[in-house]
């Protein structure tokens, strides 16, 4: 599950460094912008990795007596992300960009770490975590997996 999740980690890593060189080389700040940018994603990124680990270990303790674990799709989630997507556009049209700018700075600084702390969990905990993929159930049924990895250093 973590490689999967580290193409996206790489791609908000890229749009965060991006970002940074555009506010610090652009100049088109005023004030505290940069300094208010560097703790808005020093912020995020500790919030990031402790998501991960908290995601990684909540699905290790539900596969581990057997291994798999599946439940039922949730769509409860749809409403909050319609009430996020159309706050967005009336926040930038009432006038408050900095809140909208610095707002998705920070999902996107935990969108970037997120897989680093599942990947420290996968190696604390010596597994793999894996999601199913299976066209027979996955619109209603998500699948994880844990594997155990062999330690060669055991023998």
């Amino acid at each position: 599950m973590v490689p999967r999740l580290a193409l996206i980690s790489a791609a908000a890593a890229m749009i965060l460094v991006a970002q940074f060189v555009l506010v610090a080389l652009g100049g088109t700040t005023r004030g505290p912008g940069l300094t208010l940018l560097a703790a808005v994603v020093g912020l995020s990124l500790s919030i990031g990795v402790s998501l991960g680990l908290l995601n990684a270990r909540r699905i290790w303790s539900k596969c581990m007596p057997l291994g798999t674990y599946r439940w039922r799709t949730d769509y409860r989630w749809f409403p909050i992300l319609i009430l996020v997507s159309s706050v967005g556009p009336a926040l930038y049209v009432l006038g408050m960009q900095t809140v909208l700018f610095t707002a998705a700075t920070g999902v996107l600084g935990v969108c970037t770490t997120i897989a680093l702390g599942m990947a420290l969990f996968e190696r604390r905990a010596r597994c793999y975590l894996s999601v199913v993929r299976d066209s027979a159930f996955w619109p209603r049924w998500v699948e994880y997996r844990v594997e155990l990895r062999h330690d060669p250093s055991a023998r």
